[in-house]
């Protein structure tokens, strides 16, 4: 029998020790008696000089405003009638980071009903958050990159359908073939959300050309003056032509985008000059788009690339 529970006893450190997720058990005064090596990594708090110290010392945790929350410890979400619990926070390390961690709690109870103490796991959940967060990135960006060719397919429409505004019959069949550029853009933003998997696995590839870039410019311009006329949207091209090898719907994409953001956010009767020529020590084509908008954020510019 003392062999049998020395071997459950093996195991069961052994599980503890070995454990990708933080363990803590502590005594009925919050007291640490043991942290695994997964905890004492992730809170920088070595194995031995944990034991002893109160449980919020070593798991410092931080209220919504950022602050330590001194002398709370985990036992306090608990009561008599529940003996698990489980809680989202945000963790300070010893050495001054921050991790968002989710932390079950159980009670450990005697024979009689005692309360021994408590067993905390601790999961470190940065990933899940950055993950959520990309999520959220993405809906926010697909929804940006949907309501560029929609609003401009609205557009064309609204004007052909205006009673009081008849155009003549080669303007009608501009707006009209700019009104089936747009839904074919609208088309290939669809088809590319559909091939996202070749992305995450690394097999996506442009579908590069040899491309006039002024002459793209002056396209997509055509397009934003014909849906925004009141809106002063100006071209400054190389007087080269500007041939390069590039995906063209990539770039038409950057440019709308560009253009998007610098009329959203300049005043409406500010111009908004995109500019392009050729850099001759780089041997590089550069497209500049300029408003008189307030520009982005200084704390903002350094995740631009990101």
């Amino acid at each position: 029998l003392f062999s049998s529970m020395m071997q459950e006893k093996k195991r069961g450190e052994a599980i503890i020790q070995h454990s990708a997720d933080g363990i803590l058990l502590a005594d009925q005064d919050s007291r640490i008696l043991s942290i695994n090596p997964a905890l004492a990594q992730m809170t920088g708090w070595p194995q031995e000089q944990a034991v002893g110290k109160y449980c919020w010392e070593v798991l410092s945790h931080l209220d919504e405003e950022g602050r330590p929350c001194t002398g709370k410890c985990p036992l306090f979400h608990l009561n008599e009638r529940s003996d698990s619990s489980f809680a989202e926070t945000m963790l300070s390390t010893r050495d001054g980071r921050r991790i968002p961690v989710g932390i079950s709690y159980g009670l450990i109870r005697d024979e009689g009903g005692k309360m021994l103490g408590v067993v905390e796991v601790i999961r470190d959940v940065s990933q899940q958050k950055e993950l959520e967060q990309m999520k959220s990135d993405l809906v926010s960006m697909v929804s940006h990159e949907l309501r560029t060719p929609l609003a401009l397919i609205q557009g064309y429409t609204d004007t052909l359908l205006r009673p009081d505004l008849p155009l003549p019959a080669d303007q009608q069949r501009r707006l009209l073939e700019n009104t089936n550029a747009a839904a074919d853009r609208l088309t290939a933003l669809i088809d590319e959300l559909l091939s996202a998997s070749h992305i995450e696995n690394g097999t996506y590839r442009l579908k590069t050309q040899t491309v006039d870039l002024g002459a793209l410019i002056l396209e997509v311009l055509e397009r934003f003056n014909a849906q925004l006329p009141h809106r002063r949207l100006e071209a400054t091209l190389s007087a080269d032509k500007l041939l390069t090898h590039a995906d063209p719907m990539k770039v038409e994409q950057v440019l709308c985008n560009l253009l998007s953001n610098a009329l959203k956010f300049s005043p409406p009767d500010s111009e908004v000059l995109v500019s392009a020529g050729v850099d001759q020590k780089a041997q590089e084509i550069v497209v500049s788009v300029t408003d008189r908008g307030p520009g982005i954020a200084p704390e903002h510019q350094k995740h631009l690339y990101e």
